[in-house]
C-alpha cells in the first residue's frame, strides 16, 4: 500500500518487523537501525527523532499495528506513507486504520 500525503509530514522513519522477510532485507540495507518496542512487539526504527516517532506510534491502538510488517514515512518531497501489510495474522483493517490515523497526527 502507498500513498502520498496532502502536506509534508513533520517526520520522516522507517519502521520493520525485523521477523519478516522485508524485515531482514531491510536490516540488511542500511546500518542506522535501532531496537525499540511497540506495543509488545520488537521492531527496527530508523528515525532522525526515534522518541518523536516512538510517542507517535504509542498514541495508536497497539494491537493496530500487528499486522503492519514495515512502515516507510517519508518527509519532503513528495511525501508519504508505504506500508506491507499481512494478511495472515492480525487484521489488515486495522493496520490501514493505524497508517491512516498516523497520517492524520503526522500532518497536524
Amino acid at each position: 500500500m502507498e500513498a502520498a500525503l496532502r502536506k509534508s509530514p513533520k517526520v520522516g522513519f522507517e519502521l520493520v518487523d525485523p521477523a519478516t522477510r522485508i524485515g531482514q532485507r531491510r536490516r540488511r540495507a542500511r546500518s542506522d537501525w535501532s531496537s525499540a518496542t511497540v506495543g509488545e512487539r520488537a521492531v527496527l526504527l530508523a528515525a532522525d527523532d526515534a522518541d518523536r516517532v516512538l510517542r507517535l506510534l504509542g498514541s495508536l491502538e497497539p494491537t493496530s499495528l500487528t499486522s503492519i510488517m514495515a512502515l516507510n514515512v517519508t518527509a519532503g518531497g513528495p511525501p508519504g506513507i508505504a506500508a506491507s501489510l499481512s494478511v495472515d495474522k492480525g487484521d489488515p483493517k486495522k493496520g490501514l486504520s493505524a497508517i491512516r490515523a498516523l497520517a492524520d497526527r503526522l500532518v497536524t
